[in-house]
Parts: structure tokens; sequence; C-alpha cells
């Protein structure tokens, strides 16, 4: 559990290095808002803490018919744990995140932590409201 631990977090930690040393263009005429980088441990951990902010999470996502969903790791996905998890709202996101089913993800928008009060959402710890999504790159282990 250690070695898992580290490397998850030396992972998130040089994918958030590379996107905040990318240097990603804005339009001077709209000032864009920086999102807050955080994990999604933390999503979880203190919802209300981030309600209503932007920020850019990690983690692994499942899109489906009915189904968008960022969870902690593809462990979780693959065992269905919905309390490591947070609802992904495509409704902003104008790309088509099919392709970036059953991977590594960064997502990029508002959460939203008010919808753990609704019928139906109080298995998840929020939802992010996206608007950027895009894949990680796989580290050396996952390569082979």
């Amino acid at each position: 559990m250690q070695r898992f631990t580290t490397r998850s977090c030396v992972t998130l930690l040089i994918a958030s290095i590379t996107i905040l040393c990318s240097g990603k263009s804005r339009s001077e005429d709209q000032p864009r808002e920086e999102p807050i980088v955080v994990s999604i441990v933390r999503l979880i951990a203190v919802p209300d803490r981030y309600d209503g902010k932007k920020i850019l999470t990690f983690g692994f996502g499942e899109f489906g018919l009915e189904n968008n969903i960022l969870y902690l790791s593809k462990s979780d996905a693959d065992h269905g744990i919905l309390a490591n998890s947070v609802w992904i709202s495509l409704d902003s996101y104008g790309g088509e995140p099919k392709a970036l089913h059953r991977g590594y993800i960064e997502v990029e928008g508002t959460f939203d932590a008010s919808v753990l009060r609704g019928p139906g959402w109080q298995h998840f710890a929020g939802l992010i409201r996206a608007t950027a999504i895009e894949a990680l790159p796989l580290g050396p282990q996952e390569s082979r």
C-alpha cells in the first residue's frame, strides 16, 4: 500500500508541475481565472472548502451513457467505490470524453458540493462542471 501511495503522489506531483509549467496561452481580452490544483482526496475529504471554486484535479475517468465519474484510482472504478469519486458534468465541456474512457485524466472546472444534499447524489463527494478534460501521460510502469 505504501508503494501505491508513493507512486500516486509522485504521479500527481509530476502532472501538477507539468500543467503549471506548460504555459497555456490566455486571451488578453478575457483574463482566465486560474484553477486551484487540488487532489481528489481533498475534494472527497472537505468538499465544502472547494464549493463554487474553479479547480483542477486528477483521477481515473469513466464515461458512459449514464455515468461520467472521476474515481480516485482504477481499482476504485473496477470495484465501483463511489465514495472515492466525484461526478463530472459535461454540460460546459465541448469535447468528446469517450476517447478518455477508463484512463487517468485531469479535469478542470467548477466544483459543486451542494449536490451532496440532493437525492441520488449522496454517494458522490460532489460534482465538477468540467470545462477541460485531458489524458494524463502514462508513466514508465504503466506503459509496459
